[in-house]
Order: C-alpha cells, then structure tokens, then sequence
C-alpha cells in the first residue's frame, strides 16, 4: 500500500521539477532542493485551478459533491492552520522591522505567483529598520493588519493563538511548549476547524486565574483541555462554548453571584429618544425578567398554543362571554360550556393547543372542544371531530392500521390549515424571516402594554383567599443539595440561562415558578401513569432531563418538541418519564423513517446516531444541551 509519506515525496518531487530553477539558471541537479516558498506559490495556483476542473466535474453526482466539499473542508483546516504557523514565524523574526522598501519590493513580487513559483523572480533581501529608527510597524499585529486588512484584534489573536497552541521560541530563545497541546495536535491534524481550535484555546485562557486557584491546577487544566478538545471533533464551536461557559461556573461558584450583583444595579427601562420608527425604550433586565419574556415570546408566537392562535369561527375562547356581541357576530351558533376536560390536555406535544373552552352539544357521543358542520366546517353543530386530533387523510394512511392506531394530523399538520391573520404576512421587500422577527416583537410589545394597563383592574381569583394565578410558567431545574443549601451547584431555565443556587432557592418559594428538583443521575421524579398521553407534569420533567430535541446536534429548544413514545404504547410501553424522549418534528419524523436509533442507559434515553455520522455507533445525549458529554 502506498504511503502518505510516498505520495507526497512523489508530487513534490514531480513539482519541483516542473518549476526548475527559473527561466535564467540551470537545470537543478536531483537532490537539490526547490525554494518551498516557491512551491506553496505554485500550489495555490495549483488549487484554483483544481478547484474549477473538479466543480465541472461533478455532474449529478452527489457522492462527488460530497467528497469536494469534505477535501475542501480539509484544505481549508490546513490553510487555517499556516495562518497560525505564519503568524508565530513572523513575530519570530519580528518582521515589523521591515523597511518600506523591502517590504513593497516583496509585495511587487508576490503580485505575480506564476513568476515567482516558475523563479523568474526572487524575493528582495532582508533589510530592517536600524535600532535608533522608529520601525514601519509597532508589532506582529499591527504588521499583520495592515498587510492583510485584518482588524487589530484579530490580527493578535492569530498572534497569541500561535504561542497557546504550537511550540515557540521564549525570551530567553529556548523553546517553550504549547499551552495547549491537545489542542495543538487537533489543529495540526486538520480535525477540526482552527479558527474555533484558537477561539477554544482562548476561552480556557481566560479561565487561567480560576484555573489556578484549584488546588491541582495542571490536573484541572489538562482534563479540562481533554474535554474541550474532544467535543471539538464531536460536536463543534458552539458546545465548546457552552461547555466553558458551565466549566467557568464549576471553577468559581462565585461567578453567578457576582454578575447577578452586577446585573441588580443595572436593572431599569429607560427613555432613549424619540426616532422616526417611534419612541424608543431600553430595558435592561436579569435572567428571571430574560427568561419570563422569552416564554411570553414563545407561548405568542406558537401557532399551536391559545396565546398564538386565532380564535376559529363558532369556537368559544378563554374569557368569551358568550353574550357579548362580538363574540354572537362570530359564533351565531355556540352552544353553552360544559366544563369537560379536553383530551388536548394530555396531547403528546409540549405546547399543544388545550386553552379552547370545551363546547358540548345535545349528541351526548359529541368530542369536547370544537364542534364541526356535516361537511367539517367549524362554526355549527354537526359531525362531532376534535380540532387537536384531526386524523390524516384516508390517502396518507396505511389500510392495514386500524383507525385507531393512525397518526394525528397533530403530528405533521396534515389536513390542518393554520388560522393566520392578514397582517402576519411579510411587508413589500421584507423576508419571511423578518417578517417573523417583527411580529415576535410586536406581539410581545402588545402583550406588555396590555398588562400595564390592565394592571389598575386585575381580574379577582374565584378563591379570595389565592393569590391572581401567574400568565407564564418558568421552570427552573436544581439540585436537592443546592435547594437544600448543601451546595452552591447553579440551576438553569428552560432556555438554558444558569441562575445561581440562592436565586433559585428563592425562585422555589414564588408563585408562578415551577422548581424541578433533580435526583443523583439527573434523574427526575418519575409521574408515570397508565394513559396514552403523557401529563404536564412528566413532561415538563422530561423536558428538564432533555433540555430539547434528544437528537445529538439538533438545536431545537423544548417547546418546539413532541414527547415521544421510545417503546410505543400500542406494544405496551408505559406513559412514563424515562419511556419518554424529545424529538422535533423534524427528528421524529427521521426517527419513524429509520435514521437513528434510541436506547435507554440508567433510564436515561440515548441516541445511536447512524454510522455515516458516527463510525462507532455510540449512545450518545444531545451534546447541544448535553455538552459535557460531547467527548464521550
């Protein structure tokens, strides 16, 4: 088999032939060596001209698309990292005393590669600043920046990242081993990308003075290290990020506290000015006023809750009066409330739709919530069929699955038309994308303003002696110890933001929070019960456990999720949290579709990835919300 070693010697070699010594010098003998500067200047040209002839030589293929963009993938890593190796060689040589002279001669060179590369040109001789002149450049950086359009800082991480992450030179000219040289060798070996290898690398060097104070700062520092370098192969910058910022937090508990403290002298809404747009108000807040608006947020803009939806022709709503005029000009034919609790209550998705007023008609057989015309139309009595639990059409059904048994157009929305309103659709020039982004905005300005003014008139709870029941739910996850106060371990929302233990110990106490307390394995209290559709409570226990979909790299949060069924109810799998897993849409439909695999490990769901993503096959959590296990 031929080696790497014998296939590089082999091009190079034919290479350096091809180049000669220029179109003046004799031809070289064999052994002598071509200028390597020479060469990296015909391997660009090399590339370019690579890169175009195998673009046209993909056609339809799209193994070999694939294949383009992973060697792409890799020459790009291999360009990332001579950018460090370039850096550290040019503050070795502190080439910011070049003189102006030498350094345009080099430029005019450089300008033609082709030239170069063949040797009809060569590179002007050193020439330096002499020790009394002030230099061209201040530093490497600033050298770097001007020369490539950098900016500054980036310029200097380069600079830094070189010294953190290779082997270099000192101040006493000996050389000084990598700070990181786990890290190093994954940047050498092209595993991963070398801009987040040097973002990684200087994330743990911020963390150097907590790092210190440990009582083994070389041992934390290098499990640390393991850590961070493994999930960079597994699962990419992002995790890394989030898993420094929970190391960041291990190392000094005090850290939460501290920027809480911060944050509480900062907490205010402030006047800016009037803009054209309208009047403009800043409002600074903690992560429990963060994490309460994004629950308002995401409850507004879910199609599928009572918040974000429109109210259907004929369908009574939370707080109708069905004496009201507005409600009879919509609903002529509503009929009187029952109080019967709606199946929607239990449905198989976090988020779904269980806020409408159940309707009941003389048809005792009648299904509580939405009453239908003979032809399905909502607004009249007439065939009974529950809104939420819409079966998919006869076409998309297997006709050996009993009616029963058949998916919910709850599931992929078959057959269900969202209610929008003409407003909702996006303005001239603007992109469906921002047309959502201003109206989660706008929707949650409208939701604060009509809180303020209802606010002199509060509705009065039917228990006097109960306090006003809260609009939104906040679930904070912590530790017995940290509640009992045995330790400082921080908690966290349902959108990921750490709280310090005393916030959540104090979060615990307040109506309208929903403390989850977790067992020794992140276990949470299993509610199971003998019914189809799991409760609120197992699945906002669930949800703690997963932290969102279950599918090792998907991002998608929890209310965007579906509890699924790992051993399916039909073959006598129980309604319980650890027989539960979140899955998106997306995901479960893959899951359905055969693309991964689910199994349970101590009752805690794992996923086995399939081996075009994952050689080995292992269980793994989602190192998204999981990243501590990403280098597992």
């Amino acid at each position: 088999m031929t080696t790497s070693t014998g296939i590089i010697d082999a091009t190079l070699a034919a290479l350096n032939g091809a180049l000669g010594t220029g179109t003046t010098g004799p031809a070289p003998d064999a052994g002598t060596p071509i200028d390597p500067l020479r060469t990296l200047a015909a391997l660009e040209l090399l590339l370019r001209r690579t890169v175009d002839a195998v673009d046209r030589s993909i056609g339809d293929s799209p193994v070999r698309a694939a294949a383009f963009a992973r060697l792409s993938e890799r020459f790009a890593h291999a360009g990332g990292h001579a950018q460090l190796v370039a850096a550290g060689s040019c503050d070795r040589t502190e080439v910011n005393t070049l003189t102006d002279g030498a350094l345009a001669g080099l430029n005019r060179v450089l300008a033609a590669p082709e030239a170069f590369a063949h040797g009809d040109t060569q590179l002007p001789a050193d020439a330096v600043s002499a020790a009394d002149r002030k230099p061209l450049h201040k530093g490497t950086p600033e050298f770097l920046e001007s020369q490539f359009n950098l900016d500054y800082f980036q310029a200097e991480h380069r600079v830094k990242s070189h010294d953190r992450l290779l082997p270099h030179p000192g101040a006493d000219g000996r050389s000084t081993p990598a700070k990181y040289p786990q890290l190093g060798r994954i940047l050498v070996s092209g595993a991963a990308d070398p801009r987040a290898v040097a973002s990684a690398a200087a994330k743990l060097a911020a963390l150097e003075p907590s790092i210190e104070a440990q009582p083994d700062p070389v041992d934390v520092r290098t499990k640390l290290e393991g850590l961070v370098a493994g999930t960079l192969v597994t699962a990419g910058q992002k995790t890394v990020e989030k898993l420094i910022k929970q190391a960041s937090v291990d190392l000094d508990r005090s850290v939460l506290d501290r920027d809480e403290a911060s944050m509480e002298s900062n907490l205010a809404l402030n006047f800016k000015g009037k803009r054209p747009t309208g009047y403009v108000w800043e409002l600074t807040t903690d992560a429990v006023g963060h994490e309460l608006l994004m629950s308002l947020a995401d409850d507004l803009n879910n199609p599928r809750t009572s918040s974000g939806r429109l109210p259907l022709p004929g369908v009574l709503v939370d707080g109708e009066d069905p004496g009201d005029s507005n409600t009879k000009e919509h609903a002529p034919d509503t009929a009187e409330t029952d109080g019967t609790a709606s199946p929607a209550d239990d449905a198989d998705c976090i988020g779904s739709p269980a806020d409408l007023t159940d309707v009941s008609t003389d048809d005792e057989t009648a299904t509580p919530g939405v009453h239908f015309t003979g032809s399905g139309t909502p607004g009249t009595i007439g065939t009974p069929f529950d809104q939420d639990f819409l079966p998919i059409p006869e076409w998309a059904a297997n006709p050996d699955t009993p009616v029963d048994q058949r998916p919910r157009a709850g599931f992929n929305d078959v057959g269900r038309p969202l209610v929008t309103d003409p407003e909702e659709a996006p303005r001239p020039g603007e992109t469906a994308k921002e047309a959502n982004a201003r109206l989660r905005a706008r929707r949650l300005y409208q939701l604060v303003f009509d809180a303020i003014t209802r606010l002199v008139d509060p509705p009065t709870p039917e228990d006097v002696w109960m306090p006003m029941n809260s609009r939104i739910d906040i679930l904070v996850t912590i530790t017995y110890e940290a509640l009992a106060g045995i330790t400082d371990e921080p908690g966290f929302t349902q959108h990921g933001e750490l709280i310090s233990a005393a916030t959540a110990r104090r979060l615990a106490c307040n109506a309208g929070i929903l403390p989850l307390v977790m067992g020794g394995k992140s276990q949470p209290l299993d509610l199971g019960r003998k019914v189809r559709y799991f409760t609120k409570a197992q699945k906002r226990a669930i949800a703690a456990r997963d932290r969102g979909c279950a599918n090792p790299g998907c991002s998608m949060p929890v209310h965007r999720t579906e509890v699924h069924h790992i051993k399916a109810f039909s073959e006598g799998g129980k309604t319980n949290v650890s027989n539960g897993l979140l899955l998106c849409i997306r995901c479960h439909t893959a899951y359905h579709a055969g693309h991964f695999d689910i199994v349970v490990i101590d009752q805690i769901p794992h996923v086995v990835l399939p081996a075009s993503r994952d050689p080995l096959r292992l269980p793994r959590r989602n190192w998204v919300f999981h990243p501590e296990t990403a280098a597992a």
